[in-house]
């Protein structure tokens, strides 16, 4: 059964030009275990974002380029491995930070659990799952919901397989609400 959703209580976003003006579908496929490879497209199919980075255990930040359809480099999610709360930075391509990510919990049924902080407005973002598996999540401000993210597709269990989505994300974004922070 689909959330609720409602657009955040006051203007949040990470990037202009990106905010909903109704209720948006958006795909989100992977091609690879390390998300070197991902594509961001609308329920019709037009692409929005993709992400680039380098093959596996070639980068220690595991540093991911976000670029737009165009190809114009948006912004870059990556980790630092001295942070000690292993927590993921989004930074625009001249190295300010965006927003900062860390995991509510590792190696529990809240594995997906996300909490997030976008640094411009200091506006706390959660993303917590429906469910034990993690298939469903919702991304929260306060006590809106803004957006649904559910497992759509899973292929991780075909090691070596280049001919399809390795996983597929549907994620339902409320108007009002910035696609590039719930992507």
């Amino acid at each position: 059964m689909d959330a609720e959703l409602h657009g955040p209580p006051s203007p949040v976003s990470l990037l202009d030009g990106y905010i909903t003006e109704q209720e948006t579908v958006l795909w989100v496929r992977t091609f690879d275990r390390h998300l070197q490879n991902t594509t961001i497209a609308t329920d019709d199919g037009e692409r929005l974002f993709y992400v680039e980075g380098p093959g596996a255990y070639q980068s220690m930040s595991l540093r991911r380029h976000l670029k737009d359809a165009s190809g114009n480099h948006v912004f870059d999610l990556r980790r630092y491995p001295s942070d000690p709360r292993m927590r993921w930075f989004v930074q625009e391509p001249n190295g300010n930070k965006l927003a900062e990510l860390g995991h509510k919990k590792f190696f529990t049924s809240k594995h997906t659990a996300i909490d997030a902080k976008v640094l411009s407005t200091g506006t706390e973002v959660e993303m917590r799952p429906r469910d034990a598996t993690g298939s469903t999540n919702y991304v929260n401000i306060g006590n809106v919901t803004i957006a649904e993210i559910t497992l759509h597709t899973n292929n991780t269990t075909k090691r070596f397989v280049q001919d399809r989505d390795l996983s597929v994300f549907r994620v339902r974004v409320a108007k009002g609400a910035d696609m590039s922070l719930v992507s």
